[in-house]
């Protein structure tokens, strides 16, 4: 079967992100093909540090913490989902360091993420979702991915959990 990872940025578990996400996967199940999440909120992804190492080695960040596990299930997957919040009009401080880290530290020395699916998902309630789109997208391209859609971000709106699920249009994006 094929097989996604969805990079969750979403501080809350169970907020529009985490809907969006289980919709997807029912989609895409009935595609046949498996969507995991791996959300961040459960994960401990350290920022980077000021050591600036990542410059002048040639192997991926000596931190311990849970970044490397989600590069593997990257690695593994046949696409990868990178779905984001927005949070104070940009992408929330959990995937701001972990785009910074998986990029830095990890995939830019082998960049095994070449010619996988990528796809990108933003939910939110009024403003900053472009900006948003454009740092996940840049880490996809970044690492030689190639993007889905037709040429305009994915983006849902909503406040209360589940209204995203009410964004006909910005559903119909997901599809």
């Amino acid at each position: 079967k094929i097989k996604y990872v969805a990079i969750n940025g979403s501080e809350r578990l169970d907020g529009n992100n985490a809907r969006a996400l289980e919709w997807a996967a029912e989609y895409l199940e009935k595609q046949d093909v498996i969507l995991e999440v791996f959300s961040l909120a459960n994960a401990r992804i350290d920022p980077c540090g000021a050591c600036g190492d990542c410059n002048f080695r040639s192997e991926p960040c000596v931190q311990k913490d849970d970044a490397a596990r989600a590069v593997r299930l990257m690695e593994a997957s046949d696409g990868v989902i990178f779905a984001c919040a927005v949070h104070g009009f940009g992408a929330t401080p959990l995937m701001s360091a972990f785009l910074e880290r998986v990029g830095t530290g990890f995939l830019r020395h082998d960049r095994t993420l070449t010619n996988k699916v990528a796809g990108v998902m933003v939910t939110g309630r009024r403003m900053g979702h472009v900006e948003v789109y454009n740092q996940m997208l840049q880490c996809a391209l970044l690492n030689r991915m190639i993007m889905v859609g037709y040429g305009f971000p994915a983006m849902l709106v909503g406040d209360k959990k589940g209204e995203v699920l009410g964004d006909k249009e910005g559903m119909e994006m997901l599809r």
